[in-house]
């Protein structure tokens, strides 16, 4: 028996362009929340979800996309679980944020729960 290839879609989607795809948009999401982190003079560690959203001001816009709109770093934030904290670094929620984004991990239960506390 020999395995079958997978089907590609008419726009050239390949495994490898998604795989790249998705890195590059993590990458994105990343750089996005550390250079928010340092202008907005977030401090670390942060031990809690609300000492989290309440040191992030605003509703600062990511790259990370869904439902046809913009995701802000504060939504971002507000869709980490009680038990992602303490954050010791801001290399650390950066890399929390950059999966918490749909698009990019595509979670079988869809969207975050984007509502801050």
């Amino acid at each position: 028996m020999s395995e079958k290839e997978p089907v590609y879609t008419i726009y050239g989607d390949t495994s490898r362009f998604s795989q790249a795809t998705e890195e590059r948009e993590s990458e994105r999401v990343k750089s996005e929340a550390l250079e928010a982190f340092e202008s907005m003079g977030v401090r670390f560690p942060v031990n809690s979800k609300r000492e989290f959203l309440d040191s992030i001001p605003g509703d600062r816009p990511t790259s990370c996309r869904y439902g046809g709109r913009a995701l802000s770093l504060k939504e971002l934030a507000g869709s980490l679980r009680d038990g992602d904290f303490p954050l010791k670094s801001a290399a650390e929620a950066a890399v929390m944020l950059a999966a918490a984004c749909p698009a990019i991990s595509e979670s079988p239960e869809g969207a975050p729960d984007t509502k801050p506390l």
